[in-house]
């Protein structure tokens, strides 16, 4: 039988999150992801693990909790009938439509961290792009991607990580 990822497990990472939303200029509101207090207050081992990735991850905070928080919803969703081959299998689809598909939204991206211009360098690099909205939109993949193999790595037992 292949292994699997345990739901119960993905649900204590997602326990220790919570969406919040913020009041912006002409009415908008933006939602946003953060820990939950008592989390933070317990010092859960769930709430320790997420917290380190959030701050080995070199691109801004909100970019981190959201796609970590996206990243468990994803799993929560996908982990009981899938095994973890073919969650890696799919995944890539999945942080596909996390990408931004409008430039003003990946510019914005790029702009949240001096740091995210390396994930710009390593699309460059890696896919010799000539065209600037693909490289963008390249750079914030790998981004993350960088940051669900971090979380991924939480239920496959593998110690190798991703973040730089």
């Amino acid at each position: 039988m292949a292994e699997k990822i345990d739901i119960a497990e993905v649900r204590k990472y997602l326990a220790v999150l919570e969406q919040k939303t913020r009041k912006l200029k002409e009415g908008k509101e933006e939602h946003f992801i953060v820990f939950r207090a008592e989390a933070i207050e317990a010092e859960t081992p769930y709430y320790r693990k997420l917290s380190d990735i959030i701050h080995k991850y070199q691109g801004d905070q909100d970019t981190a909790y959201q796609q970590i928080f996206s990243c468990l919803t994803w799993l929560e969703e996908n982990c009981e009938d899938k095994s973890i081959d073919e969650l890696q299998d799919i995944m890539s689809e999945a942080i596909d439509v996390e990408v931004d598909v409008y430039t003003s939204n990946l510019t914005e991206w790029l702009n949240r961290s001096n740091n995210n211009v390396y994930y710009l360098s390593q699309a460059l690099e890696e896919f010799a792009e000539k065209d600037g909205f693909k490289a963008l939109a390249q750079a914030q993949y790998l981004a993350i991607q960088e940051i669900w193999n971090e979380v991924f790595a939480l239920f496959t037992g593998s110690s190798e990580g991703h973040l730089r």
